[in-house]
C-alpha cells in the first residue's frame, strides 16, 4: 500500500536478486520497469483484514507511481502478484537478466562516493547563488 523508498529494494538489487514491486512512492526511483524489476500497479481498493492493531493505519494518501500525484492508497491485485512471481520462477533468463542490471543499477545509483557528491554539489550550488 506505501512505501517512501524501500532500502529493502536495493539491497536486494546489490545481492543481484530480481524484484517485484509496487509502482508507489518512492519504489519506481530504485526499481526500473522490465530492466531492473517488475513494478505492479495497485489497483484493487484498500480493504482491512482483521481486528485493527493499535498503530495499524491506512494512510490518507500515496504518491501514484505513474503521475507523481497523490492518491488514495491501492492494493495490488493477488492474480497478478503471483503472475509476476510465476513469470520469474520460470523465466531463468529473465530472472538473471533483472537481477544482474539491478546490481549494476544499485552500484551505480546508490552508493556513498555518489551521495556525497551530490550533497557537495548542492551546498556548492547553495553557496553560488
Amino acid at each position: 500500500v506505501r512505501e517512501s523508498f524501500g532500502n529493502v529494494l536495493v539491497e536486494a538489487g546489490f545481492w543481484g536478486k530480481s524484484i517485484i514491486a509496487c509502482k508507489v512512492d518512492g519504489i519506481p526511483e530504485v526499481i526500473v520497469p522490465e530492466h531492473t524489476g517488475v513494478l505492479l500497479n495497485p489497483t484493487l481498493p484498500v480493504r482491512r483484514i482483521g481486528r485493527p492493531r493499535k498503530n495499524d493505519k491506512v494512510p490518507f494518501c500515496v504518491v501514484d507511481g505513474d503521475s507523481g500525484q497523490l492518491r488514495k492508497p491501492l492494493a495490488l491485485a493477488p492474480q497478478k502478484l503471483a503472475e509476476a512471481i510465476l513469470r520469474l520462477l520460470t523465466d531463468e533468463d529473465l530472472r538473471k537478466r533483472l537481477g544482474e542490471n539491478a546490481r549494476r543499477y544499485v552500484l551505480e545509483r546508490f552508493n556513498i562516493e555518489r551521495y556525497r557528491r551530490d550533497i557537495e554539489d548542492y551546498y556548492l550550488y547553495v553557496l553560488t547563488q
